[in-house]
C-alpha cells in the first residue's frame, strides 16, 4: 500500500497539460440554468464592471478552425477597410473584439474557473449594401450547444448575450452562415467577449494540493 501512495503522488506531480482532445471529451459538469439576457445599457456596452474578468482575446484557444480571425482589428483589407483597422461598430471601438469570419470555431480551456460568459454579437461592415444572408453565432460548453442566435445581419441590431458557464471545462465560439449557405460578407464579430471569474476555485481532483518530493 505504501508503494501505491508513492506512485499516485508522483503521477500528480508529472501530469501533463490536458490536450484539446481530452478537454473536449471530458463529461459535462452540471451547472445552473443557462440564460441569454440583454445587458444593461451603458456607454461602453462590453466594458466589464468591477467583477474579476478575463477577455477571451487575452487567452490562447486550444483550437482554431475556419475563417479569418483577428483580435481588435480587421485581419485583411477589402473595400475601404484596411488590414489592422480597428473593429468599430456604431461609434464604439471593440479593442478586445474577435473578428471571426463564418464559418469558424474557437475553443478555449476554461478549467472550471468562471461563472459567466458575456459578449455582444454583430456583423462589421463597411457600407450599406453588404452582401450575404448574415451570420449565426453559437456557444458550445463542454460539447453541448447552450446558445444559438438567429441570423444577424448588417442592418439589424446587435445581440447581447450572457450565459452561466459555472463548472465548465471548455468553451467554443462558433459562427455559421445565415442559413442559406451563403458565406459572402459573413464578417462576424464577438464584441469584447469576456468571462467572469468564480469567487473561489471549484473543488476538483486536479485542484487539490499535492506536495511533491523536494518541494519543501
Amino acid at each position: 500500500s505504501t508503494l501505491l501512495v508513492v506512485l499516485v503522488v508522483l503521477s500528480a506531480c508529472t501530469a501533463a497539460e490536458p490536450t484539446p482532445e481530452a478537454i473536449l471529451s471530458t463529461p459535462r459538469v452540471p451547472s445552473a440554468a443557462l440564460s441569454a439576457t440583454p445587458w444593461p445599457t451603458t456607454p461602453e456596452p462590453t466594458q466589464a464592471s468591477s467583477e474579476p474578468v478575463t477577455y477571451l482575446a487575452d487567452l490562447t484557444p486550444v483550437s482554431s478552425q475556419g475563417g479569418a480571425i483577428g483580435v481588435g482589428v480587421f485581419p485583411y483589407s477589402e473595400g475601404p477597410i484596411q488590414q489592422n483597422d480597428p473593429i468599430v461598430f456604431r461609434d464604439h471601438r471593440y479593442t478586445h473584439g474577435i473578428f471571426a469570419h463564418a464559418d469558424s470555431r474557437l475553443t478555449y480551456y476554461v478549467d472550471q474557473a468562471y461563472t459567466a460568459f458575456r459578449a455582444r454579437l454583430f456583423l462589421a461592415g463597411y457600407g450599406e449594401n453588404m452582401c450575404g444572408d448574415g451570420s449565426r453565432f453559437r456557444v458550445i460548453v463542454d460539447g453541448t450547444e447552450v446558445y444559438a442566435s438567429p441570423a444577424i445581419t448588417y442592418s439589424g441590431d446587435p445581440v447581447d448575450v450572457e450565459l452561466d458557464v459555472t463548472g465548465s471545462i471548455s468553451l467554443s465560439l462558433v459562427t455559421d452562415s445565415g442559413g442559406s449557405g451563403d458565406y459572402n460578407c459573413d464578417w462576424a464579430v464577438w464584441g469584447d467577449p469576456y468571462l467572469v471569474a468564480s469567487a473561489q476555485p471549484l473543488a476538483s481532483p486536479q485542484n487539490e494540493a499535492v506536495t511533491c518530493p523536494g518541494s519543501e
